[in-house]
This record gives structure tokens, sequence and C-alpha cells, in this order.
């Protein structure tokens, strides 16, 4: 069984083939196309290359932002707006010619994590992706927590940033639009990689703490993982002791850690689904059977 798995976050694009459920490919990365019809053009034509003549028999992917019930397309995404609406896993079945699952792409990085990553061994994990946006989701048991329209914690609001930044945000106190690699450009004119001046960064991990405290409050995990682009710049160090200082309510603290698997976190996850017993009965639907990996 040869199977595709992909992730679409908010500028990368990620795609590996497994094969009998194991072995990645060689993990391949690019810029996300803007237009939908050019990125599902862009998808068949790497998965062509990465399965080297074999048959796709199954296709599990990540996006970045919230999908319908039925996981069919897209309802709203503030980083891929032109792939809003648009009939998602129909186009890319077509395409690919092998049934499609399509998941937020924040589940599938913390599924991939909290089984194969830095949450193993911990049964509930918070894993949050800072990014160009804010991703996040909570792992229970090693399957993804229930929920109606996913997790977005990015879109949570923090009062310190309500007036502070109302003039360059369009929400406010949106915890994504203080600390994210398109709030950065915005703020400071300049691409998140280009900005080295210490005393910003620390100010972005006192924010991130901030956001931190309320996802510990709100699902009480046994450890946090952060992953995402910005977590390479990032200074952990200063997060846990901001967030330290924030968060009273608990005895003893979740641990902060960072990821350990990188851009493969959500193919990690994807993989974990295709290992689930209920693909087969999700292969079988036509709109798929909505219980989690």
């Amino acid at each position: 069984m040869t199977y595709l798995l992909f992730d679409i976050g908010g500028t990368n694009m990620r795609l590996a083939v497994a094969h009998q459920t194991k072995l990645f490919s060689a993990l391949t990365i690019v810029r996300r196309p803007r237009s939908f019809a050019t990125g599902i053009r862009l998808i068949k034509k790497l998965a062509g290359n990465l399965a080297a003549g074999r048959k796709i028999d199954q296709v599990v992917g990540g996006m970045a932002g919230v999908l319908d019930k039925e996981h069919t397309r897209l309802l709203r995404s503030p980083h891929l707006q032109s792939w809003v609406n648009k009939p998602l896993q129909r186009e890319l079945s077509r395409a690919l010619k092998a049934p499609v699952r399509l998941e937020n792409d924040a589940d599938l990085i913390g599924l991939g994590e909290a089984v194969s990553g830095a949450g193993r061994g911990h049964s509930i994990v918070a894993s949050i992706a800072i990014g160009t946006g804010i991703g996040g989701t909570r792992i229970v048991d090693g399957r993804i927590d229930h929920n109606v329209f996913g997790f977005e914690p990015g879109h949570h609001f923090l009062n310190i940033g309500i007036r502070k930044h109302r003039h360059i945000s369009p929400h406010p106190g949106d915890w994504e639009s203080l600390v994210s690699g398109s709030a950065m450009k915005t703020r400071f004119g300049r691409p998140a990689e280009k900005i080295n001046q210490k005393a910003i960064w620390r100010e972005m991990a006192q924010y991130v703490a901030y956001g931190l405290v309320n996802v510990s409050v709100f699902w009480s995990p046994n450890i946090i993982v952060l992953g995402g682009s910005l977590m390479k710049r990032l200074p952990l160090s200063e997060i846990r002791r901001y967030y330290k200082k924030y968060l009273k309510m608990f005895p003893t603290l979740p641990r902060i850690v960072r990821s350990k698997l990188g851009d493969r976190a959500g193919l990690y996850g994807a993989l974990k689904l295709i290992n689930n017993d209920k693909w087969n009965q999700y292969a079988k639907s036509p709109t798929g059977n909505r219980d989690k990996g």
C-alpha cells in the first residue's frame, strides 16, 4: 500500500509518501500556491514524483483553517483565503484517484507529536504551532479530543493587545495578532527571520506565555509542545519564566517543551490516522467517518 501524506500551512506545503504505513519518502517542502486550482495541480505533480510509479491507495492531509463538519472543504482560513469554500476533498480525490481524508493541520501536528514526538508517553498533550499564524490542539490518550469545528487557540483574546495594536490588526487582542509571523511582519515591517533585536523576542516570549496560561487553565494538559517556524527564534527559557510567573492556579505546572518532529509532525499525525483501524470504514463512506484518530 502507498499513502500520500500532506500538510498545507499558511506559507508552505509539505508532502511525503509512506509505504506499508511505516516509511516516509524524502520530505518535499514547497511554497503554497495562492490559487486553489494551481495548488491542486501542484499536489498532483508532486504526488506523482514521490510515488515514483506506484498507485496511491489512500491520502491524508492537514489544512490550516476551519473545516466543515464533513471535512470536505475549508470554511474559514485567514492564510488560505483563495482555498475557502472550494471542493477540496472532491478535487484532490479526482486528481489523485484515491480516497482523501482532510483534517485541520494543527490537529495532525499535535497528534504526531503526541504519539511519536515530544509528547509521547503523556496522556493529555496541548500542542501549539507558532508560525505564519497560531494553531493548536488537545490530544487525549493518543487521539484528537472531541470537538465540533476544531480547536483555534490562536484566536482567543488577550486584553494586553487591544489598545496597543488596535491600529495594525483587524482583530486587536487576538493571540495570533500579537505573536505570529504575519503579526510580526505587520508590526515591524519585515519578516520575523530578519528581526534580531533581543528585546522584541523577549516581548514575543511574554505574549506566548500569556496565551499558554489560558491554554493551561482551559485544557489542563500534562505537557505543552511548542512547534512552528517562530519557535526556532523564540527563547524557550523566557517563555517558561513568564509562564511560571503568571500561572498560579495549579500546584504543579505542565512541562513546556519544543517540538521534536519539526516539519514532519503533521505527516506523522496523518500516518497515525492511516494506522487507525477505523480508516477502512472511513474510506468506504461517501463523506467519511468523523471519529478522530
